[in-house]
């Protein structure tokens, strides 16, 4: 708690020594203009489209990844029933082979 209490006093005590009423004018490189809230504006939209277009395709991938298990699965699962089916009648034609 200590060290959290003297940094905060530090800060404050270097604020008041340098501080400077002149700089409370600003800049003119630092004043904004309506070319420059249309450009930030037209950024913050396309970062937003960017983020969507993402969000959406790994929607989507994803969506495709489970679907494709699911058929992979369920074509297994038919492969084994029809061969599984009736086991005996293979085993039977494989033993008239060899007699």
């Amino acid at each position: 708690l200590h060290p959290h209490l003297f940094v905060c006093y530090f800060g404050l005590g270097v604020t008041f020594v340098l501080y400077q009423p002149s700089l409370n004018d600003g800049h003119v490189k630092g004043m904004t203009s309506y070319q420059s809230d249309i450009l930030s504006v037209m950024g913050t939209l396309v970062l937003w489209v960017l983020v969507l277009q993402t969000f959406i395709s790994l929607i989507s991938l994803s969506m495709t990844a489970f679907s494709l298990s699911n058929v992979t699965l369920v074509g297994g699962v038919t492969v084994e029933a029809s061969i599984s089916a009736h086991p005996w009648e293979e085993t039977q034609s494989c033993w008239s082979c060899s007699s």
